[in-house]
Order: C-alpha cells, then structure tokens, then sequence
C-alpha cells in the first residue's frame, strides 16, 4: 500500500535544507559557493564518493542552488550547517521520529548525501502529510 511505500523526497528536501542553513545561521544566502563543474568531493578522504549535479550556473547562490536544484550546492551547504546542526534540526521537524534517519546518519558522506537525498533517506507519504504533534 501506499501508506507502507518508503520513498526518497528527491530534490524538494532540498529547500528544507536550505531553510536549516537559514535558521542556524550557518548559511549567508547570497554567499557564492564557487562553481565545481559536475562532480565535487570535498577531499580524498570521502574515496571515490563525488557529489554531481546537471548544471552549471553563476553565481552558485542558494536560490540558484534551487531553481538549478544543485546537489554541490546543498552538499556544501550541509558541511557548513554540520552534522549536529543537521541531526538537531531534522528531528526539531520530527524527521527523527519512528527512525526517518537513515541508519549510520553520523557517517560524513551519509550526512552529505541525505542532504541532497539519497536513496537511503526515505519516508512514506503519510509521513510527510501528517504534522509532527499527530504522530
């Protein structure tokens, strides 16, 4: 059933981010991330994992990052916001309840791809639908 069904939210997860750079003041919107072409990791440290995204633009603002729906964009943004700030706030907005945080959430690279959600950030509709205090 649908009710059951898990579902990655994609790229409309991508403002709530944003909205969580905003409200821990981590993230100045008119800040311009630099454009990294098509692929980026932030160092060798995260192996062969590299962020992609479709688009190149200028300037690499947040509302760009939107309209582009950049992944580069909101995988930086989360090392600024940072793992604390991310987990915090995500649960804040009841996406820690009945563990809609994917398993091993601490890991840096998890932490970057379910900023710009990966498969293994998913939730079901009915999730989304119901307001926190119903759950």
């Amino acid at each position: 059933t649908r009710r059951s069904s898990d579902l990655c939210p994609g790229s409309t997860f991508k403002p709530v981010v944003a909205g969580i750079g905003l409200k821990t003041e981590s993230i100045d919107p008119k800040e311009d991330f630099g454009n990294e072409g098509l692929a980026w990791q932030k160092d060798s440290s995260w192996g062969s994992y590299q962020v992609t995204t479709l688009h190149e633009y200028e300037p690499v603002i947040m509302k760009n990052a939107i309209i582009y729906s950049d992944n580069i964009y909101f995988a930086k943004a989360a090392l600024k916001i940072g793992e604390n700030d991310m987990e915090s706030s995500l649960t804040k907005l009841g996406f820690n309840v009945n563990s809609a945080l994917p398993t091993g959430y601490r890991n840096k690279a998890r932490v970057i791809s379910s900023s710009v959600i990966s498969a293994d950030f998913a939730m079901t509709v009915l999730y989304v639908a119901v307001p926190n205090e119903a759950r």
